[in-house]
């Protein structure tokens, strides 16, 4: 079914806002009442919503961002990563100590588009690949389809793992 090839606009029920300054508690269903963080914004969602960031702010959120439910995250930039240099998108920085987004054993598509994921970092010492503590930036595990697209991923680390066999960089 056509709907269901995106987890966006025309699959989902509700769309929820983000915004930099935005609450902690609330449904983020009113672009005059966003979420202050994408974690808060995910909290509230329910499957096939849609995330829309109206801002391009950083976001540095206390600790990595779980998505477990098929939904659509994107900016409002009109940016393109390959023809911009330095895009306007908002930035979610892991500040160094933990892995960006974590997307797992979601029951169905999953789709980010127009944001940048930064300054991730993973320590994996098991040396195991199906490790949980590959990607740095994004760890995409037991999902088909994801979709990841016009995203500036850059500047993340993990030691002793990395983005081999598609858990993500």
């Amino acid at each position: 079914d056509f709907q269901r090839m995106f987890a966006g606009p025309v699959a989902n029920t509700t769309v929820r806002y983000v915004k930099s300054g935005g609450g902690t508690e609330g449904t983020f269903t009113d672009p005059t009442s966003p979420a202050g963080s994408l974690s808060s914004a995910i909290t509230a969602a329910n499957d096939f919503d849609s995330i829309v960031i109206l801002d391009s702010a950083e976001y540095t959120e206390g600790s990595e961002i779980t998505i477990t439910q098929p939904i659509s995250i994107t900016s409002l930039s009109n940016d393109d990563v390959i023809d911009t240099s330095s895009p306007s998108f908002p930035t979610i920085n892991g500040s160094g100590s933990h892995r960006v987004i974590s997307i797992s054993e979601a029951a169905d598509i999953v789709s980010i588009c127009s944001i940048t994921v930064t300054d991730g970092f993973v320590n994996s010492t098991s040396g195991r690949v199906e490790s949980p503590k590959s990607g740095g930036g994004i760890l995409v595990e037991k999902v088909n389809p994801v979709y990841i697209r016009n995203c500036y991923i850059h500047h993340n680390e993990t030691l002793n793992g990395g983005a081999e066999n598609g858990y993500g960089g």
